[in-house]
């Protein structure tokens, strides 16, 4: 998808979490990006997936 999505995806996990406690929900989030290739591009993957190696097959 882009360079710095792996930093995106962790700051979005950590903000999800910091709502969560000020709502005081005990909760572990978890952000999964899907990103895809805009239609006529044959650059890159057709579909991309933040963590690739996750929990999410």
């Amino acid at each position: 998808m882009w360079g710095y999505q792996t930093h995106f995806r962790a700051q979005l996990e950590y903000r999800a979490k910091s709502i969560f406690q000020l709502l005081g929900a005990e909760t572990e989030p978890r952000v999964l990006l899907v990103g895809m290739r805009r239609p006529g591009l044959s650059q890159g993957h057709p579909v991309c997936v933040e963590p690739e190696d996750g929990v999410w097959p």
